[in-house]
C-alpha cells in the first residue's frame, strides 16, 4: 500500500547572464566568454510511505526544469554551445524500519549551489550523490555501514573548472562490553578521481582501518588508557602506506598531581621512501597552587628511514601562572626544551616526506630543512589524495641562507589556512650531531573580561654544540611578538608587531585587523571587515590589504536590499594581485510570490593578466 502526500508546489522562472573578458600577457588577443540561461522550474515536494510509515517512509523533492543554456567563447577559435536539460534538482531520502534495531536509509540527491570562496571568487558547484546506509544493534553492540557515490563539478570564476568523483564505503563496529572499555572499529574505502583543465588527471583508491579503545578504572580519579591502531594505504597518483600504533596512559595520583605516558610507533612508506618512527614521552603535571601549574616531561625518539637514521632525547619544562588582579587577569608562562639529536645518513642526499605545514596569507612558511632541491618538491593535501600544482596552487621561493619558502597562490586550490604535506630532497652531511635549547616566554594581561588584552611572546632557539654540520643548515633565532586586542560589543581591533631576528631569514611584520558592526538605523546594518599585513625581509617587502563591507537594509517587512563590496591587494617582489568585487541583491516576499535579483561584478589583475566578470540573475517564484 502506497501513501503519498503533496506538501508544497511552486513555479519558478529564472534567468542568468554572465559576461567574462580576459586579457592575458601570454597572448596578444582578448578572450571573451558569455553564458545565457533560461529556466522554468516546477518544484514539488512529497512525503509518503510504503505499506506502513514504520516500515518504509520517504521524502521526495523534485525540480522539473525545461532549461535552455547557451555558451559562447571568442578566442582564436570560436566555440558555441547550446544545450537543454529537464531536471535541475532532486532529493529522495527514505527510512526503512526506522523504529527497529535494524534498518536502512536510502538517498539520492542532485543540486546546485553558488559559493563565494574568500568573497572574491564565485564558484558554482553541481553535486550528484546517491547511497545507502544500514544499521544493526543488539545487546552485544552496533554495526553501521554506508556506501555513497558522489560527483561534483566546480565552475570557478577566472580559474579552470574542477571535477571530483568519489565512491566511498564505510563500516563501523562498536561492541558493548564494559569489561573491555569503550571500543570502536572503523573502516573506509574510497575510489577517487580529480580532474582539472591544464593539470594531469589524478585517480586512485585509499583504505583506512582505525581501531580505538578507551579503558578507565578508579572511579574517583578516573585513570585511563587510550589505545589506537591505524592503517592507511593509498594507491594511484601517489602510493603510500601508514601503520600507526599509539598508547596514552593517564594516572592521576591526586587532584594536583598526574603522571602521563605516551608511546607511538609508525611504519610508513611514500613512493620509494620507507621509515619507522618510535616516540616515547614520560611526564608529570603538578598544580602547586590554584594559579600555578607545572609540567615536566622526558622524551625519546628514534627514526629509521631509507636514506638516514635519527635519534633524539630531550627534556622539557613548562610553567603557567594565572592571577586575578582587580579588573584584570595576569597570565605568565615559560617553557624550556633541551634535546640532543644525532643523524646518520647513507649518502649526502636524503628524502623528507609528509612534512606538515599550514599555508596562511601574511605568514612566512619555511621548510624545516635547508639545501633543498626545489625541483623535488611535492605538495599534497593532508591525506595525499590531491597533488597540487606549482605556480597554480603554490609558489616555491628560495630565501637567503639556503632555506625555501612555500606560499599558496591566491585563487588556487589551497584555501587560506589549509594544512598541507610537503615532500622534498635535500643535501646534508652524512653524519650530524647537535644539541638544541629552545625557550618560550609568554605573558598577557586581560582587562574587563577579555574586552582589552595586551600580550607578549618570545621564542628563542640555540645550538650549543654542533658536530659535522658543514652542509646542514641550523637556524638560530629570537622571535618576539607584541600585540593588543580590543573587543566591545560588535567591534574588535587587533594589532601585532613581530621581530624575527635570525641568522638566516630575519624579518619584521606588522599585522592589523578590524571588525565592526553598526546599526545605522532600525532597518539597516553596516558590517566592515579589514586586515593589513606588512612583512619586511632583508631583500623584499610584502604588503597585503583586504577590506570588505556589507550593508543590509530592510525596505519593508517583506523586502531586503543588500550591498557588498570588497578590495584585496597583495603586493611584493614575487606577488602582484588585485581583486575587486561588488554585489547587489534585492529580495521581496509577498505571501505566495517571491522575487529575487542579483548582480555581481568581479575584477582581477594578476601581474600583467587582466580578467573581468559580470553576473546577473533573477528569480520569480509562485507557490501554490
Amino acid at each position: 500500500m502506497l501513501g503519498l502526500k503533496n506538501r508544497n508546489n511552486a513555479l519558478t522562472l529564472g534567468l542568468e547572464s554572465e559576461q567574462e573578458k580576459r586579457k592575458l600577457s601570454s597572448s596578444s588577443s582578448t578572450a571573451k566568454r558569455s553564458r545565457l540561461l533560461f529556466q522554468e522550474i516546477f518544484e514539488t515536494e512529497f512525503s509518503g510511505s510504503v505499506y506502513h510509515p514504520k516500515f518504509f517512509d520517504f521524502d521526495l523533492n523534485l525540480g522539473i526544469t525545461p532549461q535552455q543554456q547557451k555558451e559562447e567563447s571568442e578566442s582564436t577559435v570560436g566555440v558555441s554551445k547550446f544545450r537543454n536539460s529537464y531536471l535541475s534538482y532532486y532529493s529522495f531520502y527514505s527510512q526503512i524500519l526506522k523504529e527497529k534495531p535494524y534498518g536502512a536509509n536510502l538517498f539520492f540527491d542532485q543540486h546546485r549551489e553558488t559559493l563565494n570562496r574568500d568573497f572574491f571568487e564565485r564558484q558554482v558547484v553541481d553535486s550528484d550523490s546517491s547511497g545507502i546506509t544500514t544499521r544493526y544493534r543488539n545487546q552485544h553492540g552496533s554495526l553501521n555501514t554506508s556506501f555513497q557515490n558522489s560527483h561534483r563539478e566546480i565552475t570557478r570564476t577566472f580559474r579552470a573548472d574542477q571535477e571530483y568523483e568519489d565512491e566511498t564505503f564505510n563500516f563501523r563496529l562498536k561492541p558493548e562490553k564494559d569489561a573491555w572499555g569503550e571500543t570502536r572499529l572503523d573502516y573506509s574505502r574510497n575510489n577517487f578521481v580529480r580532474l582539472e583543465e591544464g593539470v594531469s588527471d589524478q585517480e586512485g583508491e585509499s583504505d583506512e582501518w582505525n581501531v580505538f579503545n578507551r579503558y578507565t578504572w578508579d572511579e574517583e580519579l578516573e585513570k585511563s588508557l587510550n589505545s589506537r591502531l591505524y592503517y592507511r594505504s593509498l594507491t594511484g597518483t601517489r602510493d603510500s602506506k601508514d601503520l600507526t600504533w599509539t598508547e596514552s596512559l593517564s594516572i592521576p595520583h591526586s587532584e594536583t598531581l598526574e603522571t602521563f605516558l605516551n608511546y607511538s610507533f609508525s611504519d610508513r612508506s611514500v613512493s620509494d621512501v620507507e621509515s619507522q618512527d618510535q616516540n616515547l614521552v614520560l611526564g608529570w603535571e603538578h598544580q602547586l597552587y590554584e594559579s600555578l601549574t607545572s609540567r615536566l616531561s622526558l622524551r625519546g625518539a628514534k627514526k629509521e628511514a631509507t636514506s638516514f637514521d635519527e635519534n633524539e632525547v630531550g627534556l622539557s619544562l613548562n610553567e603557567n601562572y594565572k592571577k586575578n588582579i582587580g579588573p584584570a587577569v595576569l597570565r605568565l608562562g615559560w617553557g624550556s626544551n633541551y634535546s640532543q639529536q644525532r643523524r646518520e645518513a647513507a649518502s649526502a642526499s636524503i628524502r623528507i616526506v609528509n612534512e606538515s605545514h599550514t599555508l596562511s596569507d601574511g605568514t612566512l612558511v619555511v621548510l624545516n630543512e635547508g639545501n633543498v632541491d626545489i625541483t623535488s618538491i611535492v605538495v599534497t593535501n593532508s591525506n595525499g589524495t590531491t597533488i597540487y600544482s606549482q605556480d597554480v596552487d603554490y609558489q616555491v621561493i628560495e630565501l637567503a641562507g639556503g632555506l625555501v619558502e612555500i606560499r599558496r597562490v591566491v585563487g588556487g586550490s589551497i584555501i587560506n589556512g589549509q594544512a598541507v604535506m610537503v615532500d622534498y630532497t635535500l643535501t646534508l652531511d652524512p653524519s650530524l650531531k647537535f644539541t638544541s635549547l629552545a625557550n618560550d616566554y609568554r605573558t598577557s594581561l586581560d582587562f574587563f573580561n577579555n574586552h582589552l588584552q595586551f600580550y607578549y611572546r618570545l621564542k628563542t632557539q640555540r645550538y650549543p654544540q654542533v658536530t659535522g654540520g658543514r652542509q646542514t643548515i641550523l637556524e638560530k633565532f629570537d622571535d618576539a611578538l607584541w600585540g593588543s586586542e580590543v573587543q566591545w560589543r560588535q567591534a574588535s581591533f587587533r594589532a601585532e608587531y613581530e621581530n624575527y631576528q635570525s641568522d638566516l631569514t630575519p624579518y619584521e611584520a606588522l599585522r592589523f585587523s578590524q571588525s565592526i558592526g553598526w546599526e545605522t538605523s532600525p532597518r539597516g546594518k553596516l558590517t566592515l571587515l579589514s586586515n593589513q599585513n606588512y612583512i619586511h625581509l632583508s631583500e623584499e617587502n610584502r604588503n597585503n590589504y583586504e577590506i570588505r563591507g556589507e550593508y543590509l537594509l530592510r525596505l519593508s517587512p517583506s523586502a531586503v536590499l543588500g550591498l557588498e563590496n570588497g578590495y584585496r591587494l597583495y603586493d611584493g617582489d614575487r606577488t602582484d594581485l588585485k581583486n575587486m568585487s561588488s554585489k547587489v541583491l534585492y529580495r521581496i516576499n509577498m505571501g505566495l510570490v517571491s522575487f529575487e535579483a542579483e548582480y555581481e561584478f568581479q575584477q582581477e589583475w594578476f601581474f600583467r593578466d587582466y580578467k573581468r566578470n559580470h553576473f546577473f540573475s533573477t528569480m520569480l517564484k509562485r507557490r501554490f
